[in-house]
């Protein structure tokens, strides 16, 4: 929640309307679930949250890593679709 907030004060501030449906959508094991699902080609491109994600990591995609992601977001408490800066994607 963290990001969003910070997004919608600062469109606030700039009298901006921000549309992010993404941010209610529900948990991010679901979004990710979902964007998997869905066939999103997304690669790791930037992993900054040793030791849950490390190089072996990069130019995989979601659907690759993402046991590992939703097992270090059990133990780490890390955000399984990246919102705290634990990896970089490119779709």
């Amino acid at each position: 929640n963290y990001q969003r907030v910070r997004v919608e004060h600062v469109c606030s501030r700039l009298n901006l309307t921000l549309l992010s449906p993404l941010w209610r959508v529900g948990t991010q094991r679901n979004l990710m679930r979902c964007m998997v699902e869905d066939g999103l080609g997304a690669v790791l491109i930037k992993v900054a949250s040793p030791p849950s994600l490390n190089r072996k990591h990069l130019l995989k995609t979601l659907a690759q890593v993402q046991a590992r992601l939703e097992e270090c977001e059990g133990k780490y408490g890390c955000a399984i679709c990246g919102e705290g800066g634990e990896y970089e994607s490119l779709v």
